[in-house]
């Protein structure tokens, strides 16, 4: 069974992952979390040094939005290739919606005049032979809320623009999961406001997958 967590960074997504793995653990139920960016590629030294600057921005070494865009397509589907024939819980700490959303307004900000040109055949090829999703777990709160956490986890300070471009990376983001799901109406969805307890998230979660092994039967 494959869960997709997706959100805004500093929207809660870490500790409802920490919650649903104590959860499967306690139940004996076999898992594993994947971070896409985070997985031990061949790429993981490269994002790691991109990751080292403002991540609203193209860095020094990084200077075109679609040398960046490929380069986080060609680590997603190393890591999706490497895990699709897991029979186990597989948790993703993000997947191809945050890539979407990120890159579809970077993208616009360096080819504004044609960027959907590049953007939709992005977007099939991330969709081509993609793994299968059982559940869809959105974590959204408020976007200022967003702001507020992440200036206190990371020490920063939002510029206005920086807002801007957040909140056009939230849309983007709502508006590629509402998409997906209008797409493939099978797949368990579960959005969950992120100030909630973990607990009570949690527990939304667990019924989502009791749904999908009642279609299935199995997990």
């Amino acid at each position: 069974m494959n869960i997709v967590f997706e959100g805004v960074d500093a929207s809660g997504k870490t500790t409802l992952i920490r919650e649903l793995k104590n959860f499967l653990d306690y139940k004996n139920i076999k898992n594993q979390v994947i971070a896409d960016v985070k997985e031990p590629t061949p790429l993981l030294p490269v994002f790691k040094q991109m990751f080292s600057s403002n991540f609203l921005e193209l860095e020094a070494n990084f200077k075109t939005s679609i040398y960046q865009t490929l380069l986080f397509a060609c680590s997603h589907f190393y890591v999706q290739e490497q895990n699709r024939n897991n029979k186990h819980v597989t948790i993703y700490d993000r997947d191809i919606f945050t890539m979407l959303a990120y890159q579809k307004e970077l993208i616009r900000q360096e080819y504004p005049e044609n960027y959907m040109e590049f953007f939709n055949s992005f977007r099939k090829m991330l969709m081509f032979e993609n793994k299968q999703i059982d559940v869809l777990v959105y974590v959204h709160i408020p976007l200022e809320e967003n702001i507020r956490r992440k200036s206190a986890r990371d020490d920063i300070i939002f510029t206005d623009r920086e807002r801007e471009t957040l909140a056009v990376f939230k849309r983007n983001m709502e508006e590629e999961i509402k998409n997906f799901i209008e797409k493939n109406p099978n797949v368990e969805f579960v959005a969950l406001d992120g100030r909630m307890s973990p607990e009570q998230n949690c527990l939304k979660i667990v019924q989502a997958m009791i749904n999908v092994r009642n279609k299935t039967r199995e997990i």
